[in-house]
């Protein structure tokens, strides 16, 4: 793993603002105690239409040397799909943050539809009701 300066943290919208987000930061923030690190739930605000969503997020990650991303029970989401694809295809270092081992990812990734990542982001949100994320899905 190289030093980065600049990590772009690809993870399912419905677990923004999370206490797992929170301890996956940690981690990243552990590993790469330099590095700054671009968190797309700190400019979800920033995207106005949700059409937009995407290319605004990938705007994000072009400034950055290194992808971090996480799984949603075992499956990579759409967007965080698309996210891992970009950065792999532009030669961004990308890895898996799987508990606490962090996995390098040198092939492009598939991932689940926009629709089963809805029915993901749902799952998600019954096992989470106390906490209710953004209403991207």
């Amino acid at each position: 793993m190289r030093r980065a300066s600049r990590i772009y943290f690809a993870h399912p919208i419905c677990v923004y603002g999370s206490p797992q987000e929170e301890v996956q930061l940690q981690r990243i923030r552990s590993r790469f105690p330099r590095a700054k690190i671009l968190n797309p739930a700190e400019h979800a605000a920033d995207v106005l239409d949700p059409g937009t969503v995407m290319n605004h997020y990938l705007g994000l990650l072009k400034g950055c040397d290194l992808v971090v991303f996480t799984l949603l029970y075992g499956r990579i989401t759409s967007g965080v799909g698309k996210e891992v694809n970009f950065a792999i295809d532009r030669g961004i270092e990308v890895y898996e943050l799987r508990g606490r081992r962090f996995l390098r990812r040198k092939r492009r990734v598939t991932f689940a539809s926009r629709a089963a990542t809805v029915r993901l982001y749902e799952r998600w949100s019954r096992s989470h009701s106390s906490r209710q994320g953004p209403d991207f899905f």
